[in-house]
This record gives structure tokens, C-alpha cells and sequence, in this order.
């Protein structure tokens, strides 16, 4: 299965990330690593391989980003409503 590798600019966050995607048609499905995770953790788990069939068949096209939690709620040196507001942004 065609993947594709494209790297973005965030400016809320003044950082690059890395958006994967799988397919051409179909319903969008985002996908959230886990805390701290990065693009590429849903193909490593299996879960690509295990959707294979719907993105084949056209029902569904993957989006997997990276996560940005070092910013926002991982950022331990930040107050809690710093790490809210910086999750939203």
C-alpha cells in the first residue's frame, strides 16, 4: 500500500510534523499517536496492515500525524492552564 510523507510547518507550536497518508478514497480517518508519539507508531503497531483492506477498497483514506504533547500537556515546566491553552492552540 502507497504511503505518503509530508512534512508541515505548525506555527502554533513553531514546529515541523509529519502527516502520513494512506489512499485515495473514502472517508477520512485521523489518527492520534499516543502521548508523545510520532506519525509512523500506527504502521509500527499494525494497525495500517490491519486496515489495509478498507483503504484498498477505497472505503476509508488514513491520516496519521505526529503528536505535539511536549508542548502542551507533557510540558511538566508549564502551569496546567499554560498546557490547556497551549493544547487548543
Amino acid at each position: 500500500m502507497e504511503r505518503r510523507h509530508v512534512e508541515l510547518w505548525a506555527p502554533g507550536i513553531d514546529a515541523h510534523g509529519v502527516l502520513l497518508a494512506y489512499g485515495h478514497f473514502g472517508r477520512p480517518v485521523l489518527v492520534f499517536p499516543t502521548e508523545r508519539g510520532r506519525a509512523w507508531e500506527y504502521e509500527n503497531a499494525g494497525m495500517v496492515d490491519a486496515l489495509a483492506g478498507l483503504v484498498e477498497a477505497g472505503r476509508i483514506k488514513l491520516y496519521c500525524v505526529d503528536s505535539y504533547d511536549e508542548a502542551s500537556w507533557s510540558n511538566a515546566d508549564a502551569p496546567i492552564e499554560e498546557r490547556a491553552l497551549a493544547h487548543a492552540s
